[in-house]
């Protein structure tokens, strides 16, 4: 137990020590009474033109300096990456600069305060600097420790803009306890010491000297870390002291003022590793030899990341500007805030409250104030006055008969005839005696349960301003004879339901619209293509028709010419010049005709492709050689090393299989296995088919590429997630290599091999990647009728064509050819409308006159004439030959073949044209062997069968 003596001394040690708690209290309450308050916005807003202006001086001078005092070796124009990158360094600049000037100049919103002055100023200098070095031979001197290449202008820029910046940071909050000005001044000053180091280091020949230098500027550089900790320090505490909205600004103000700092500080420490990463490159030895070694990546590499950093920094010096500085900004956000808090009251009173008694006699009821926008009435001039609220006050009596008044009220009572005030009878007004009797109307005609409310009911309000409104209600039980209603305007509901109907019928309209012109595009551009394919043909038989002729005329005979022409046996000049100009123009041909080929197949393939996604394409099974489809010379696939192709288990048959999808396919393979394979690897491809499960299959097997352990371990998670619609299993080495993917290719790949009733699969294993494709295929068995490569129509068949292009006219002449009609039985139409008619009179008139010949009749679908001088006839050429074939009789159309031509050939439209003719012709690059591969089917489905039928049947 404590003595008496020993517990006064413990009060009066507690008493001291509350003593010394509240002087140290009083203490601290005299320090920050005594210190001086933060610098005011505008005085701080007052400081940044006069440094701005300070700094473009300083920027000036130096340059002047650099440029005049720097001997003329030591300019030179920059290569021709470096230009690129300063040019758009100063284009990036210049739209920054319009971003932050455009708001105060052009729209006049604000006065532009000192800081955006500061940053259009940052803007400039760097903008001026970028376009020196881009335009005009830039000063660039070697480092003699470090042998890298040093833009003494780049320096210019930096150490004026790398000052300003900090006191741009610094400057946004200044007080006693982060330094005071003095604090700020001493920052800008070592920053602006570090970065004038850079242009001392070319001046050190001595590496001691060099150090020295270097550990100085590193040195005065790390005191912004110092500074960053402060802010963050001031940062802080603003947010423990916040007082509510009087502190708001002035924590906004500390808050930015940290962020800055500690964006400059994060910028330019990237900036001295970038330097000192380059520095470390340049001591290397033989760096020449480096892989890696680029002489202007250096440069391209700071100009790139100043100028994002700049950006980023401009973008917070308008953040800055708007929420400090701007005083249009600031009195528009205290508008908002009250406007903001008045919204919250008229939101509360917006629905109508309704409260109606029902007595023996009548009906009784008062509406809210919202009552009137409802249906559209504005109260009488006489009521307005002293900010009262007008309710609407009505009674319906037996006979039906309504009668409103204007009341005012300050509160809603259940007994609507109690402490109201009549202001004025509304007799005359018609839009509210009629709108109020329909809505007590409809309040008693609900059945309504105690404690329980109707579902909201939909009635349509008439508006005195002739707008009819649509309306909620809900009604509630209070008692037996009262009834509580509340009503809501959702007018603009229906109004936007609407709206978003019409929108949603627009939307459709358009992708109707843009389908349609999506499929007038490609067809125009596949026949452009296929008309220019022809030309090439046409133009590669002229040449060598020409070259032939050559060959074959006489040689100079006589003594005098042979002089001219050189010694006997030797060629004349204009010989081998003939020679070589026909080879040239040869090969010119056959590039040409290569691009066209690889834009058609492009375009075809972006169309199939679009119809496999949506479920829309069906397979054209066709007579292919797989190895000859597959294979293409100018890509090098199934003719070069890299790229070849391997027939494995003895000769393939023909299939029936659908050639452009199995081209897609593969395509795909080999691309995936080049981009994510052994960058230069080989890549093979692999045929077979198994005649026992009539299985044909592709495998294309590269060798491993970077990452691919990775995907070995990943077992079968990787092999599924390869197939997935956006899956991208490489996309980290997309980053690295450049290559960009959506992650759909090989899903889509997945799609057409199912189109095919086939699947996709791959397999990575420790040496290599395997993707496989495998579906049915039916191999072809060579009849007498199906012999496609003897194939020709018998002697007694006409060919008959119309077609509006003057190149697609020859090119129906040459299939005619191909396929064996006489040249003297082939009809080709089209070149004016009036010939339409004789398409139809001559393909009758030859029914008639030869009823046991064959008639191969083949007609464009897109017939326009009238491109000249003639009026405009667009018309369909299936149903063209429709309306033929019906006037015709049964017998006469049995000695009949028409087929449609056209480039859109998309299964819905295939089926039109069968529907409306015998078949469909596909327009493309024919040759012979094609032509008969494509008639020899359709001629026989059409006429040998019949035939044989006929045959056994008599």
């Amino acid at each position: 137990a404590m003595t008496k003596k020993e517990v006064v001394q413990e009060k009066m040690a507690e008493q001291r020590k509350g003593e010394e708690a509240s002087a140290e209290d009083e203490s601290k309450a005299n320090e920050s009474s005594t210190k001086p308050p933060p610098w005011d916005v505008a005085t701080v807003d007052a400081l940044f033109p006069q440094a701005a202006a300070l700094s473009v001086a300083v920027w000036l001078l130096l340059v002047v300096l650099v440029t005049t005092q720097t001997p003329l070796e030591y300019h030179e124009i920059l290569r021709n990456e470096e230009r690129v990158a300063t040019f758009l360094s100063a284009v990036v600049m210049f739209v920054t600069l319009l971003a932050l000037l455009m708001p105060s100049l052009l729209f006049k919103k604000s006065y532009p305060s000192g800081i955006v002055i500061a940053g259009t100023a940052v803007c400039f200098v760097a903008m001026c600097t970028n376009l020196l070095m881009c335009l005009r031979p830039t000063v660039v001197v070697v480092d003699p420790v470090t042998k890298a290449r040093v833009f003494l202008l780049r320096w210019c820029e930096w150490i004026p803009l790398g000052g300003l910046m900090t006191f741009l940071s610094e400057a946004v909050y200044v007080s006693a306890e982060t330094g005071g000005m003095e604090g700020a001044l001493f920052s800008t000053l070592c920053q602006t010491l570090s970065i004038v180091n850079g242009m001392i280091f070319p001046l050190c020949n001595d590496v001691v000297v060099w150090r020295c230098v270097f550990v100085f500027s590193f040195v005065t550089y790390t005191d912004i870390f110092r500074r960053v900790y402060i802010k963050r320090k001031a940062y802080l505490q603003s947010i423990q002291k916040s007082e509510g909205v009087q502190d708001e600004k002035l924590q906004d103000q500390v808050k930015f003022a940290y962020f800055l700092l500690l964006a400059c500080s994060i910028v330019w420490s990237v900036l001295v590793v970038l330097y000192c990463i380059n520095v470390w490159i340049h001591t290397l030895p033989d760096l020449e030899t480096k892989w890696y070694y680029r002489e202007s990546l250096a440069m391209i590499v700071d100009t790139s990341f100043d100028v994002l950093a700049k950006s980023v920094y401009m973008k917070l010096i308008t953040d800055i500007h708007q929420a400090l500085f701007d005083e249009t900004y600031q009195w528009r956000k205290q508008l908002t805030e009250m406007r903001q808090l008045i919204s919250v009251m008229w939101d509360s009173s917006s629905d109508i409250i309704l409260i109606s008694i029902r007595t023996n006699q009548a009906l009784s009821a008062i509406l809210s104030p919202a009552f009137f926008p409802l249906v559209g009435a504005k109260l009488p001039e006489s009521l307005h006055r002293g900010g009262s609220e007008v309710a609407l006050m009505c009674s319906v009596d037996s006979s039906g008969q309504i009668k409103c008044d204007y009341v005012e009220t300050i509160d809603i009572l259940v007994d609507p005839q109690r402490n109201h005030k009549i202001l004025q009878c509304a007799e005359n007004r018609e839009s509210v005696l009629k709108g109020a009797k329909e809505l007590l109307k409809l309040t008693w005609n609900c059945t309504v349960a105690k404690g329980v409310s109707t579902p909201l009911l939909e009635h349509p309000l008439d508006g005195e301003d002739g707008i009819i409104r649509q309306s909620e209600i809900k009604i509630s039980y209070y008692s037996e004879s009262a009834r509580v209603g509340v009503i809501r305007d959702v007018s603009e509901r229906y109004l936007r339901l609407e709206a978003e109907r019409k929108a949603h019928m627009e939307m459709v309209a358009r992708q109707k619209d843009a389908q349609a012109v999506n499929r007038f595009t490609r067809h125009e551009v596949k026949n452009g293509l296929l008309e220019g394919i022809e030309l090439c043909d046409s133009l590669r038989s002229a040449v060598e028709d020409l070259v032939a002729q050559a060959s074959m005329a006489p040689t100079p005979s006589n003594s005098s010419q042979r002089k001219r022409n050189g010694r006997a046996g030797k060629e004349s000049d204009r010989e081998v010049g003939s020679r070589a100009v026909s080879a040239l123009t040869r090969r010119f041909i056959e590039d040409l005709d290569y691009n066209l080929h690889s834009v058609l197949d492009c375009v075809l393939a972006e169309a199939m492709a679009r119809d496999v996604v949506h479920g829309d394409y069906k397979p054209r099974h066709e007579r292919i050689d797989v190895k000859g489809v597959l294979s293409h010379p100018g890509l090098g696939i199934g003719f070069t090393d890299k790229f070849p192709i391997e027939v494995l288990g003895g000769p393939l048959p023909y299939v029936s299989l659908d050639a452009q999808l199995l081209r897609h396919i593969h395509r795909n393979a080999l691309s995936n296995a080049c981009k994510y394979g052994k960058a230069g690897g080989k890549v093979v491809t692999q045929l077979s088919f198994d005649s026992l499960s009539r299985t044909f299959t592709i495998n294309v097997i590269n060798e491993p590429g970077e990452m691919h352990s990775k995907l070995v371990s990943m077992g079968e998670s990787a092999k599924a997630a390869v197939f997935q619609q956006g899956a991208r299993l490489h996309s980290h080495l997309n980053l690295e290599t450049g290559h960009i993917s959506s992650g759909d290719g090989a899903w889509i790949m997945q799609k057409c091999a199912k189109t095919l009733d086939g699947e996709c699969q791959i397999e990575f294993l420790e040496d290599k990647t395997v993707f496989t494709f495998s579906c049915p295929a039916q191999p072809l068995v060579v009849t007498d009728w199906s012999k496609t490569q003897d194939f020709e129509v018998p002697t007694n068949t006409w060919g008959v064509a119309i077609d509006d292009s003057k190149i697609q006219r020859r090119l129906l002449s040459r299939i005619f050819l191909f396929a064996g009609v006489q040249e003297s039985k082939t009809v080709v139409l089209g070149e004016s409308y009036s010939e339409v008619a004789e398409f139809k009179e001559k393909v009758l008139s030859l029914v008639k006159e030869y009823p046991d010949d064959r008639i191969l009749i083949l007609v464009d679908e897109n017939l326009d004439f009238g491109k000249s001088n003639e009026t405009p006839h667009v018309m369909s050429g299936s149903l063209l030959m429709q309306e033929i074939l019906k006037s015709m009789s049964p017998t006469e159309e049995q000695h009949v073949l028409a087929l449609v031509r056209s480039a859109n050939d998309s299964a819905e439209e295939t089926e039109l044209y069968c529907e409306r003719t015998h078949g469909f012709f596909p327009k493309g690059p024919l040759q012979r062997d094609r032509v008969r591969e494509i008639l020899a089917p359709l001629w026989a489905d059409r006429f040998m069968r019949t035939d044989l039928q006929a045959a056994s049947l008599s």
